[in-house]
């Protein structure tokens, strides 16, 4: 199993926005590029945090390149970005013992 943590910083009256777009991004990922779901978390500082599962690395890189309809979902989230920001890949993780029940 392959794990990516990503960090995102919205702006504070886009959330909801936000939170939609990355659901719908999900759904995508699972439905056609063969993704395992992924986990939507908010911080003590207000950032967004996700981690996606994935089969492997290379499914993960493959899954970058969007046909034009979910192009517009992925802009969608962007807008969201306080000024600036954009997603921050902040891990990326090879499973070596999986003891989450």
């Amino acid at each position: 199993m392959f794990f990516v943590i990503y960090q995102f910083e919205i702006k504070t009256d886009k959330e909801e926005q936000f939170i939609s777009n990355w659901a719908k991004m999900t759904e995508f990922f699972v439905e056609k590029c063969g993704g395992f779901g992924s986990k939507l978390h908010k911080d003590k500082n207000g950032f967004f945090i996700a981690y996606a599962k994935w089969p492997d690395e290379i499914t993960w890189a493959n899954a970058k390149n969007f046909p034009p309809e979910i192009k517009a979902i992925s802009q969608l989230m962007k807008d969201c970005y306080l000024d600036g920001t954009s997603v921050k890949v902040i891990y990326q993780l090879t499973c070596v013992k999986d003891m989450l029940v």
